[in-house]
C-alpha cells in the first residue's frame, strides 16, 4: 500500500514536470515567433518595404501586443504615409484609432492621430479622442488647441437670404426676392409662398402675414385663421392667444381670428406669463391679457428679435437713467454700470457698452470680460458674437476667439448649434451673379448675404 502511494506520487510529480515543460516550450516558442517577425520586420522597414514590414508587425502583434511594438508600427506606417499619401491613408487611419484606444496617453501616437485627422477633418473623432486622452491624465497645450478647433470647426449652409431674423426653435424668417417666408434649416421653406410680411413663428404654428394690402394669421400649413380689416406692416409672436401687430402705426393685441382686443402703442412686445411690455407716451410697462397695467413705468424694456422681454426668471430694463436687471416679480435685482445692453438669453452672461467699449457682465452684474470690443452680442449656447476691426467672430466664456472674426454680421446661436451670419458681399461673387441679384432685389438687399452657419460636431452648452 505505502509502495503504491509513493508510484502515484510521483506520477503526478512527473505529470507536473512535464505540463510545467510544455508550457514553458510553447511560452518560448511564442516569444521565438514574436521576436522572429518584429525582428523581419524591421529589417524590411530599413529596406524600404513597409508595408510588407506592417504585415509581420501586425502577425506580432497576434502573438503579443506592447506599445513599443505600436511605435514600431506608427514609424512605418509614418513612413508609408510619406511616401504613398492616398494608398496609406485608410489603412493607417485605422491602425491609429487602435493604436490610440489602446494607448491613449502615448505622445506620438497621439500627436500622429492628430496630424492625419486633422488633414481630413475629421472632427468628431478627433474631438471624442483626444477628450478620451483627457480623461485618461494627459493634455498639452497643443491637443487643447485642437479640442478647440475640432469643438468649432463649422460650415456654411448653401442656402442663402438677402434677410434673415433670429429662429423660434429652428425656424427663422428669410428674406429672397423681396419676399418673406419661413424656413428651417433641417426641412427647408415652410409656407408654400413668398409675402411682404411674415412675423414670427408663435404658438400652435401661427404667423402673421401680408401680401399686398392683405394681412392674415396662417399657421405652416398655410390654413387660414384670420383676417385682419387693416393692412399689418409689423407683428411680434403670437403667444397666449394674442399677437401684438402694428397697423396705422399704432400696435395692438389681436386675438387668432385677427381681430384687435386692445392697443393704442407706440411699441409692444409677446405675452409670457400672463404679461406683455407696451410702450405708450414714451414709456414702457407691463400690461395683462385684459390690457391692464401691472407694472412701474420704464424708460426702456429690452425685447429680443422674437418681442420676448422675459428670459428664465429675468429681464432688462431701464429706470432713471440705469439699465437693471429685474425678476420676474419686477423687483430690481441689481443695476448695470453701462451706457447700453443686448438681449438678456439663457446664457445669463451680457453684453455691455461702457466707454464706447463692449464687455459681458453676469446675472448678478459684475463685469467677467472687460469692455474691449467694438460690438457683442450676448452669449447664447455658449457663444457670443464680437466686432474686432468691422469684422465679427465668435468667443467663448473664458474670452478666447475660438471662430474668426470674418463676418459682417452676426446673430445668435442656437441650442442646435446654428447661427446666422452675414457674408462680405465681395466675396464668392462673379459678374453674372451680381446682375442677377440686382434685378431681383433692392439695391439694400443686394449689400446682405445671409448664411446659416453649422458647428460641425453640433456641441452646445
Amino acid at each position: 500500500m505505502k509502495k503504491s502511494s509513493v508510484f502515484i506520487a510521483l506520477a503526478l510529480v512527473v505529470l507536473c514536470l512535464v505540463g510545467w515543460i510544455g508550457v514553458g516550450s510553447q511560452m518560448a516558442g511564442e516569444t521565438s515567433m514574436y521576436d522572429t517577425y518584429v525582428q523581419q520586420a524591421d529589417d524590411w522597414v530599413e529596406k524600404g518595404l513597409y508595408q510588407r514590414a506592417i504585415s509581420r508587425y501586425n502577425l506580432a502583434l497576434e502573438e503579443q501586443e506592447n506599445q513599443e511594438l505600436y511605435g514600431k508600427m506608427n514609424h512605418a506606417y509614418q513612413l508609408w504615409y510619406e511616401q504613398a499619401r492616398d494608398d496609406a491613408l485608410d489603412s493607417y487611419m485605422d491602425f491609429l484609432t487602435s493604436a490610440v484606444s489602446a494607448y491613449p496617453t502615448d505622445p506620438e501616437l497621439i500627436k500622429c492621430f492628430m496630424e492625419v485627422f486633422y488633414s481630413q477633418s475629421r472632427y468628431e473623432d478627433l474631438y471624442w479622442v483626444l477628450s478620451n486622452t483627457v480623461e485618461n491624465g494627459y493634455t498639452t497645450e497643443e491637443i487643447q488647441k485642437m479640442l478647440r478647433i475640432c469643438r468649432y470647426a463649422f460650415h456654411l449652409q448653401g442656402e442663402e437670404f438677402s434677410g434673415i431674423r433670429q429662429p423660434m426653435g429652428d425656424i427663422y424668417i428669410v428674406s429672397r426676392n423681396n419676399l418673406w417666408n419661413l424656413y428651417s434649416s433641417s426641412q427647408g421653406y415652410l409656407l408654400a409662398d413668398g409675402y411682404d410680411f411674415v412675423s414670427p413663428y408663435g404658438e400652435n404654428g401661427l404667423v402673421v402675414v401680408t401680401s399686398g394690402t392683405d394681412s392674415r394669421i396662417i399657421d405652416s400649413s398655410g390654413m387660414l385663421w384670420g383676417i385682419f380689416e387693416k393692412t399689418v406692416t409689423d407683428a411680434g409672436r403670437f403667444s397666449e392667444g394674442l399677437v401684438p401687430a402694428c397697423c396705422d402705426g399704432e400696435y395692438g393685441f389681436y386675438n387668432d381670428l385677427g381681430e384687435m382686443q386692445f392697443g393704442g402703442f407706440e411699441a409692444a412686445g409677446a405675452f409670457q406669463d400672463g404679461l406683455a411690455p407696451v410702450k405708450k407716451d414714451g414709456q414702457w410697462v407691463l400690461v395683462d391679457t385684459a390690457g391692464d397695467v401691472k407694472s412701474q413705468a420704464f424708460e426702456e424694456i429690452v425685447l429680443d428679435s422674437q418681442g420676448n422681454y422675459l428670459s428664465g426668471e429675468r429681464f432688462l430694463a431701464k429706470s432713471e437713467g440705469k439699465y437693471g436687471i429685474y425678476n420676474k416679480e419686477q423687483e430690481l435685482v441689481c443695476t448695470l454700470d453701462c451706457t447700453d445692453v443686448d438681449v438678456y438669453t439663457q446664457d445669463k452672461l451680457i453684453a455691455v457698452c461702457k466707454d464706447d467699449k463692449w464687455g459681458f457682465v453676469n446675472a448678478e452684474g459684475k463685469m467677467v470680460l472687460e469692455p474691449t470690443y467694438e460690438q457683442a452680442k450676448s452669449f447664447s449656447y455658449g457663444l457670443a458674437a464680437v466686432c474686432v476691426d468691422g469684422k465679427w467672430g465668435f468667443i467663448d466664456p473664458s474670452g478666447t476667439l475660438v471662430i474668426e472674426c470674418q463676418f459682417s454680421d452676426t446673430g445668435y446661436m442656437t441650442g442646435s448649434g446654428i447661427c446666422p451670419v452675414c457674408t462680405d458681399p465681395s466675396e464668392e461673387r462673379t459678374e453674372q451673379t451680381d446682375e442677377q441679384d440686382a434685378e431681383n432685389q433692392d439695391a439694400d438687399s443686394v449689400l446682405k448675404r445671409w448664411k446659416l452657419l453649422e458647428l460641425e460636431l453640433g456641441i452646445v452648452e
